[in-house]
């Protein structure tokens, strides 16, 4: 591999190691092999250096008399031939560096940049020739035929003949292929130049390897490496590193080098991506992290369910819309005693772990065991530790969970929307130890481990004696790929590479467009206009009148019709805390009014005088089109007379503000307001205490805190859950007449799926319980 820019080769091991540097011209360009050495064109210098393969330098020449920039060099099996791009020729040398012949290739600069031999004719690619030349080997014959475009709008060197001209060569044994970076196509050619056909493929072609099955391609702006069928086909699209600028083929890997961060991709193995080798079916899924990449649930948090949760069953499952049920979890039923400091969980019988042992209450001992120990760190095992004392194993399929302290929303912990502690085998672990836990989970869900490649994949396969008949997958295998660029996965969905992917809020609509469905889990986060200081009567915040102002002179829907796509956002309705999958969700109540003229005159009602509102403006959980938001909120606070100035600022500064107790807000006293986020919570008596009591680690934004420490507790005593559910409702009416605070987006995620799948049930209210055995391929 060459190295602009220090003027040095490297040579790699197979598996990517750097054996040795050695020292080249200025600005190396080009390799090639002749069989025992190995040249290296230097565009910086017009030189060529060879060198032995343990790097002795045999022989550093000039060539072209001149500064020609050697750009290409070719070995035919018994000569050298280079092309030289600033010197518009062709150079056929012996390998002690004599020169033979030199060919121009005419043409105003025509720019000579690749070279192919088809084992008679060396053939040219030049950048500024829309077309290709076939040179006969012994330096005679010189044909051109049509490739690419011509430019009438370009007007640097090489203007008489185009700038549309192809960049790269590949020969299959039998055709020619030509890459045409500025069109985004490759060209197929038989050895008589005839055109056989052009396709489309990723954005910018810079190179072309042939596998000796497929031809690749490293697409620069795209990022990814697109592999051709020898009839023109995608058969897969790769992401590689950032812009990559060169691909050959080695061994049984495609090496890609990527000229922004300096790296080199290895693609392996080098076959299609779409389905496997044995002809079992294949559902593709392309994330953008795998977070901590452990096997080991306890290890990592809630989003490492998209990773690993598919070969495990939660104890208490979700429906698809977010409401715990024991339709999906391994418990047949559950019960909390009056207190709700006792729990009875009972398993469904004949479940079975993968390797055909039953799921037993030893298990649920286990697991709680395993989740609450000092070193766990997945999202509820912090408050498993604190709130667990005993779990007593009462029989074959029952087991008492015992608390420290009672706790009526304990169950919430253990389903997939706020709790990421799925049921862990005891007998697995006591027989294969951490290492082969690691090596080979085991779980009891509807996906069976099967490999993985770090930062690469993680492929499974189904299990098709799963104890849910009506959620055994509908495909063979599922496998999941890492593509952090948004710009890669979009391109592998479009071609085929992956059957569905998530988007980015700017990709919805074109890939909607081209045919894809929109598809995801709702109600994934709520975005909240909240009021601090409400509970001092020296803020504005504290009047009713006045919130009620705020909340009322935003017109919602035509904010998140400006920013959203339809399938990624809903209008919130009822007061905020409560959504469609919490508890003491009321669906008829409506979304606040917008009624900007009433707003004014509870402006004035509430004494207001021209005081500036202070709008903290933070990208919440990475919701970046957030600061989008605030600036049409403070558009419509300002036609109804309000100053406001947005303060742009991260979540730790305002953290700092409302945990330190007494608050600070005096620096931005009378009228400081927050739109922030909060992943959605189903058992919202958490929320109360974080938002409405005078909680030491809370946000105290309700106006009367006594008032919401008193909801907290009466709420936090109902164990039935009928019971709580009813009181809940009451005070979702409740709070909605008190403008306390107003929920401005229920924010959903949004993937693009292949119209050759159908049928997803994820769950809503959770980015990470997505329950990939639903999908079905379209029959």
């Amino acid at each position: 591999m060459t190295n602009i820019g220090d003027d040095t080769v490297l040579k790699l091991s197979q598996d990517g190691t750097i054996i040795a540097t050695f020292q080249a011209g200025l600005t190396p360009r080009a390799l090639a092999f002749d069989g025992e050495t190995m040249w290296v064109a230097n565009a910086g210098d017009s030189s060529v250096t060879r060198l032995t393969i343990d790097g002795e330098v045999l022989a550093n020449f000039a060539v072209g008399g001149g500064f020609v920039s050697p750009s290409a060099l070719l070995f035919d099996g018994e000569y050298m031939w280079l092309a030289a791009s600033w010197g518009n020729t062709v150079t056929k040398l012996t390998l002690d560096g004599t020169v033979v012949r030199t060919i121009r290739i005419p043409g105003d600069h025509p720019a000579p940049t690749a070279l192919a031999y088809d084992g008679e004719a060396v053939w040219v690619a030049s950048v500024n020739i829309a077309g290709v030349q076939k040179v006969e080997s012994d330096g005679g014959r010189l044909e051109r035929f049509p490739v690419g475009r011509s430019n009438p709008d370009y007007g640097g060197p090489g203007s008489g003949t185009g700038g549309l001209g192809p960049a790269s060569l590949a020969f299959d044994g039998e055709n020619i292929w030509v890459a045409t970076n500025w069109l985004h196509t490759v060209t197929k050619l038989n050895r008589d130049g005839d055109l056989l056909g052009e396709f489309q493929v990723g954005n910018w072609p810079v190179a072309l390897a042939f596998d000796g099955e497929s031809i690749w391609v490293a697409d620069y702006w795209d990022n990814t490496a697109t592999r051709l069928s020898l009839d023109g086909a995608t058969l897969a699209t790769v992401p590689v590193g950032r812009r990559p600028i060169s691909i050959i083929s080695a061994g049984d890997a495609i090496w890609v080098a990527n000229i922004e961060g300096d790296t080199v991709t290895k693609i392996l193995p080098a076959q299609p991506m779409a389905q496997p080798a044995d002809g079992a079916t294949m559902l593709t899924v392309a994330l953008p992290s795998f977070g901590a990449e452990t096997l080991d649930p306890s290890m990592d948090g809630q989003s490492g369910l998209q990773y690993h949760g598919h070969m495990f069953d939660h104890l208490l499952g979700a429906t698809p819309d977010g409401r715990l049920s024991t339709e999906l979890g391994a418990l047949e039923r559950w019960e909390s005693s009056p207190d709700g400091k006792i729990y009875t969980l009972t398993l469904r019988k004949g479940m079975r772990w993968h390797d055909g042992a039953e799921v037993t209450s030893a298990d649920i001992e286990f697991s709680m065991a395993h989740y609450s120990r000092d070193a766990a760190t997945c999202a509820a095992c912090p408050a498993l530790q604190a709130a667990l004392d005993r779990v007593e194993v009462v029989d074959r399929y029952t087991a008492k969970v015992h608390l420290k302290e009672p706790d009526v929303t304990f169950m919430h912990d253990l389903g997939p929307v706020r709790g990421d502690m799925p049921m862990l085998p005891q007998h697995h672990r006591e027989d294969a130890g951490d290492g082969g836990v690691v090596s080979d989970p085991l779980g009891s869900g509807p996906w069976k481990f099967a490999e993985r490649s770090r930062s690469e994949f993680i492929e499974y396969r189904a299990n098709r004696d799963y104890w849910n008949p009506e959620r055994v997958p509908g495909f063979d295998r599922l496998r999941l790929i890492q593509v952090p660029e948004a710009a890669v996965r979009v391109a592998m969905l479009r071609s085929g590479a992956v059957d569905m992917t998530i988007l980015t809020l700017a990709d919805v609509d074109p890939v909607k467009a081209e045919g894809f469905a929109i598809h995801g889990p709702k109600n994934v986060t709520a975005t909240t206009l909240r009021f601090f200081m409400s509970y001092d009567p020296s803020f504005l915040t504290s009047s009713l009148e006045f919130r009620k102002a705020l909340i009322q002179s935003m017109d919602v829907q035509s904010i998140l019709e400006a920013v959203y796509p339809a399938e990624a956002a809903t209008l919130p309705a009822g007061s905020t805390l409560f959504g469609p999958l919490s508890d003491g969700y009321d669906p008829d109540l409506p979304p606040y009014p917008y009624d900007p003229v009433g707003a004014r005159t509870l402006l004035q009602e509430s004494g207001y005088a021209g005081e500036t509102v202070q709008l903290f403006s933070i990208a919440a959980y990475g919701l970046t089109e957030m600061f989008r938001i605030n600036e049409l909120i403070a558009e419509d606070w300002r036609q109804v007379g309000l100053d406001v100035r947005i303060i742009r600022t991260e979540f730790p500064q305002v953290l700092a503000r409302y945990l330190t107790k007494p608050q600070r807000f005096e620096d931005v006293a009378p009228a400081p307001v927050f739109h922030g986020a909060f992943p959605t919570r189903p058992d919202v008596v958490s929320s109360i205490r974080r938002y409405m009591t005078s909680a030491q680690a809370g946000v105290m934004a309700y106006p009367d805190p006594q008032k919401g420490d008193r909801v907290y507790a009466e709420i936090s005593a109902l164990a039935d859950p009928e019971a709580r559910d009813r009181r809940l409702r009451e005070l979702n009416r409740e709070l909605y007449g008190e403008y306390w605070a107003a929920d401005i987006v229920w924010r959903h995620d949004v993937y693009g799926l292949s119209p050759k799948i159908e049928g997803w049930q994820p769950t809503d209210g959770t980015s990470f319980d997505l329950h990939l055995e639903t999908v079905r391929p379209v029959r």
